[in-house]
């Protein structure tokens, strides 16, 4: 059977401890546009040059992790059209390589609040989604989505 976490697991045998150290969370996988590591280069002012209609960015957690996202924050340098940006970008979790349609939950649309700076999307406690990919994908409204 399993360890399965409670509250006296977790403090004597570390069950549901979980391990934020960036070796285990950054898994160096990247996906989507050619350049997609500038997005996860803890720069803010890298800028991902791509200006197609469609696109994504996202990264995958290493083989037998997954990611429970408490919070995503994306930092918009400048917004010249903030329709490239508007119920134009999404933000979707999966745990297969090559998702299917069906395969893929949608988490959020960024909205008209989106602003130059950091942008925040929160999700509520006990609810936080649990995947090996998570991607920012643009559904070709506008271009630059990403």
């Amino acid at each position: 059977m399993p360890p399965v976490p409670t509250t006296y697991s977790n403090v004597n045998f570390k069950v549901g401890v979980t391990d934020t150290s960036n070796s285990t969370l950054n898994s160096g996988v990247y996906f989507g546009v050619s350049d997609a590591s500038k997005a996860f280069d803890g720069n803010v002012f890298s800028r991902v040059d791509n200006n197609d209609k469609t696109c994504e960015i996202g990264m995958a957690f290493k083989e037998g992790y997954a990611g429970s996202v408490e919070q995503v924050k994306f930092f918009i340098n400048y917004i010249n059209n903030r329709a490239q940006y508007a119920d134009n970008l999404v933000f979707e979790g999966y745990n297969v390589a090559s998702p299917t349609d069906a395969q893929v939950t949608f988490l959020f649309n960024v909205t008209e609040s989106v602003h130059e700076g950091w942008n925040y999307h929160d999700f509520a406690s006990g609810s936080y989604p649990n995947f090996r990919y998570y991607r920012m994908r643009s559904y070709g409204k506008a271009n630059g989505g990403c």
